[in-house]
């Protein structure tokens, strides 16, 4: 049943769209994990990753509140902005008196403005050109036993760019798996992927097949290798990422990691770190120019 369903997932993948356009959001609203993970994360995605694999929702310990910030860089000179809401649903049997999480549900929204308006006022010669793009969705990711886990996100794209605006609808499905000491993780991406027209020609996001494999240590070490697959532009990619977590209690915790993507060799970053209630983690990709970008997320837990 589960190997027919997968086979399907694929199959659905595989539709090809006429023209295919991508969003500067996909890569850093990922959380600063996955950024500094080079987008990768397939097997290792926990639920600050759903946009990678929603199925990491599964594992949600806590309510989390956060929020996403991407600085400006190159000729953009606003930043871009993101926040989400994950809240573990839990239920308490009366009779056996044990609580249970029977899934996760999340709640965010992401908005890259790439307007140079700014720009265009000290430099009247520029083309000036307004674009923003917003992304708003819904997820979901449950642990069904010990070995397996599942997520969808449901999301709609907004774009709007020199007075024309569109939207479109979008699903994300992944399913991660925990034999042993392994994890093996594969997520599609835009199954369904969110259409936009903003002229004669209707353009569509990129369709993405991540699988990975890894090992976990005891926590402290999970390393995994990734295979990615766009299946509009027939893009291949690979690499690896990884997360040491030297140390972790209930109130405090610390981790560092990073990734390496092979085809664009781009090198990623992180360090996370909490306290209490509130956590902060910071990233940075660095591509084969030299070039450096980065992503902070911060976070709070509350008691609900």
């Amino acid at each position: 049943m589960k190997a027919r369903l997968l086979t399907v997932l694929l199959v659905l993948s595989c539709v090809s769209v006429p023209a295919v356009e991508t969003y500067e959001f996909e890569s850093w609203a990922v959380g600063a994990v996955g950024f500094g993970w080079a987008g990768f994360g397939a097997a290792l995605a926990g639920p600050g990753e759903y946009l990678i694999n929603p199925a990491g929702l599964g594992n949600a310990l806590r309510t989390e509140i956060a929020g996403t910030y991407v600085p400006a860089f190159e000729d953009r000179l606003t930043p871009c902005f993101g926040a989400s809401f994950i809240k573990p649903m839990r239920t308490e049997s009366a009779s056996l008196g044990e609580e249970r999480t029977f899934g996760t549900l999340a709640v965010s929204l992401y908005n890259a403005d790439d307007s140079n308006y700014w720009l265009a006022q000290y430099n009247p010669r520029s083309n000036w050109t307004y674009k923003t793009d917003s992304l708003a969705c819904v997820s979901f990711g449950s642990r069904a036993n010990d070995l397996l886990a599942y997520g969808l996100n449901l999301k709609v794209l907004a774009v709007e760019k020199d007075g024309r605006a569109d939207s479109g609808f979008g699903l994300d499905l992944g399913v991660q798996l925990y034999p042993g000491d392994f994890r093996v993780g594969l997520a599609v991406s835009n199954l369904i992927p969110p259409g936009i027209s903003l002229r004669d020609e209707r353009s569509y996001t990129e369709q993405v097949v991540r699988l990975g494999s890894g090992y976990s240590l005891e926590g402290v070490l999970n390393l995994a290798a990734e295979l990615e697959y766009a299946l509009s532009t027939d893009r291949l990619d690979y690499g690896l990422c990884a997360e040491v977590v030297p140390l972790e209690r209930d109130d405090f915790r610390i981790a560092l990691g990073g990734g390496y993507r092979a085809l664009e060799k781009l090198w990623g970053g992180f360090l996370s770190l909490r306290v209490g209630l509130f956590e902060a983690a910071c990233a940075v990709q660095l591509d084969v120019s030299g070039f450096t970008t980065s992503c902070l997320r911060f976070s709070f837990s509350p008691d609900i």
